[in-house]
């Protein structure tokens, strides 16, 4: 019906423009839906068999800036409440986008990136940056509530570690990566969110930012930096959700630092989260830092620094396996502490425990105590019996 009705009325627009300007255009039909105007990146094809699509998307960027115009023109809808008298939760008219999905989102990202360099040709590159700055963000704004599976994750991700992209696209995606925004957004509550499952993707982008030799220097730094602030939540909030700990805030009244842990005194906390903190992987991402600032190292001066800043911070407040080995990152000539020394005897072995003679290390065996030898068992089969040994003479 909807086909039929959208025909009626264009052929009686058709008609209209037929006989003239000055002619009133005849009545629509009063089931006829309200025109629809198309985005500028939507075509039709003239010619397309019955099963095919109706529309074909040429650039999602278009798409995308039209669908967000409208969105941002539609008249006010009530705030929904958040459970408090007064508060209210954003409302996110994405109903438009339904038919999008996060890849289709981040390509439209990626063209408006280009769009952006276009329309600044010949200005100043912070301006043109700025431009790709608003645009990643009008594009990817609604890019949590349109993933399908975990190719959408991907593709978002490689954003970070592709240095082919473009700089101000990846420094937006990082910024919306680093935690404790000041201004969240639906993206950024999203991407800053490490219990999404998702983690391990941005983690792997990150590290990969964080080292490669042929990074873009500043935004190596930066990458480290949001880069160790996610582990530090991480590694905050694990601590801070140990029983024990929980249990000696509550009886001090005091907050608890997870630098505590260092310390003289260190606080007791439960096995668990022992082993829940090594497995953050702060250790691993330090050794992956530390050949910044090898001495045989061409990084950049301020990723040297930067690296210097977190390795010094890991060894003073964060519990590791190993805090010798980020000591030795920052100062390789620092002696190696000694070994600890080996039991006497055979090299690997445990100390026996002390007796009180020798005889004690003999094992009694039956029939030891009657002084008579002792013959080994009878086998089974079909072999020979043992040779008889002789009794000693007088017996």
């Amino acid at each position: 019906m909807t086909r039929i009705h959208s025909a009626l009325a264009c052929a009686a627009l058709a008609a209209w423009a037929a006989f003239g300007q000055d002619t009133p255009p005849p009545p629509m039909p009063p089931s006829a839906p309200a025109p629809f105007n198309r985005p500028s990146g939507v075509v039709v094809p003239e010619s397309a068999p019955p099963s095919a699509p109706s529309k074909v998307i040429v650039s999602y960027w278009d798409v995308v800036r039209d669908l967000m115009v409208r969105a941002k023109n539609m008249p006010p809808r009530p705030g929904r409440s958040a459970g408090r008298s007064g508060d209210l939760r954003p409302d996110y008219p994405f109903e438009e986008f339904r038919n999008l999905r996060g890849s289709d989102l981040v390509r439209a990202a990626h063209e408006g990136a280009i769009a952006a360099r276009r329309q600044k040709a010949g200005r100043p590159a912070a301006e043109a940056d700025r431009q790709v700055w608003e645009n990643a963000m009008l594009a990817l704004e609604y890019f949590p509530l349109l993933i399908r599976d975990d190719n959408d994750i991907r593709v978002i991700a490689k954003i970070i570690e592709g240095r082919d992209e473009d700089i101000a696209l990846r420094r937006f995606v990082l910024d919306k990566l680093a935690p404790d925004q000041k201004n969240p957004s639906l993206l950024s509550m999203f991407l800053g969110d490490t219990g999404t499952g998702y983690s391990g993707e941005f983690g792997r982008a990150l590290d990969s930012a964080s080292s490669h030799p042929l990074e873009d220097p500043s935004f190596q730094t930066e990458s480290m930096r949001v880069n160790f602030g996610r582990l530090m939540k991480r590694y905050n909030e694990a601590f801070s959700a140990d029983a024990k700990i929980a249990a000696l805030v509550k009886e001090t009244g005091q907050p608890v630092s997870s630098a505590a842990l260092v310390g003289e005194k260190p606080p007791e906390i439960e096995k668990a989260t022992r082993d829940q903190l090594a497995g953050i992987g702060i250790a691993k991402f330090a050794e992956l830092i530390a050949v910044h600032i090898d001495p045989d190292s061409a990084s950049d001066p301020g990723v040297k620094a930067e690296t210097r800043r977190i390795l010094e911070k890991i060894a003073a407040e964060v519990l590791v396996p190993d805090r010798e080995v980020i000591l030795r990152y920052l100062d390789p000539s620092r002696p190696v502490p000694p070994k600890a020394p080996e039991a006497e005897g055979m090299p690997g072995l445990p100390p026996l425990p002390e007796m009180e003679s020798d005889e004690n290390l003999m094992p009694v065996l039956p029939g030891a105590e009657s002084g008579f030898p002792i013959e080994p068992p009878v086998s089974q089969g079909d072999q020979p019996p043992p040779t008889p040994v002789p009794l000693p003479s007088g017996l």
